[in-house]
């Protein structure tokens, strides 16, 4: 009923912890002179929604690059493993962000068919990580073409490929991106930023 919808406030989420200093897309690119191959993250359950099978096929029609991927599935029937290419490596799980080789990757993969707004890309973005992010649910909200790479045709291996080669051939336009995105990030998603919508949504009722 609309007395009650606009009774209703969204709150977003706040990221863990504010991060500071280069983005881990400035820090990857440094990196890349040291190395020979482009490197691209991903990470999420091994279930239905997170599209893993799309990620083995990307993996394949870019050779040049390696697949670094954690996940395991929870519920559904694990994906056959043996679809992956020489070029992907899947590990088991991570403990925290930090952990995860951010400074020393090219990219980052999100493949979800479905989504909210997704906590790994909200803390991916206080890092400063450049992203290539199906464009579902309130992604669109943190990724769009001012701060990474949305895929709009999220069931086309082709559309991923060539999002992701266009990311990969300007490194300096990562950089932009991704410190707009991490902007964004601090404007929407930090503590200060839930304190405050919370405090404005209590004064507004005790002022009512």
């Amino acid at each position: 009923p609309k007395a009650i919808a606009e009774r209703v406030v969204p709150l977003l989420s706040p990221s863990r912890g504010q991060i500071d200093g280069p983005t881990k897309t400035e820090e990857s690119i440094e990196h890349a002179k040291k190395r020979r191959r482009y490197r691209i993250l991903w990470a999420g359950r091994l279930d239905r929604q997170k599209r893993f099978d799309l990620v083995q096929e990307i993996a394949r029609q870019i050779p040049e690059a390696d697949f670094l991927c954690w996940g395991k599935p929870l519920l559904d029937a694990p994906p056959d493993y043996s679809r992956s290419p020489d070029n992907l490596v899947l590990n088991e799980g991570f403990v925290s962000y930090d952990d995860l080789p951010l400074g020393e990757a090219d990219l980052w993969l999100f493949t979800s068919a479905w989504e909210g707004m997704p906590t790994i890309l909200i803390e991916l973005a206080h890092r400063g990580m450049s992203i290539v992010a199906s464009s579902v649910g309130g992604v669109p909200e943190m990724i769009d073409d001012e701060t990474g790479w949305p895929v709009t045709d999220v069931q086309s291996i082709d559309a991923y490929v060539t999002r992701i080669r266009a990311a990969l051939a300007e490194p300096e336009e990562r950089i932009a991106r991704a410190r707009r995105l991490r902007e964004r990030a601090r404007t929407r998603h930090s503590m200060s930023a839930y304190v405050r919508q919370v405090s404005e949504v209590l004064d507004k009722e005790t002022a009512a």
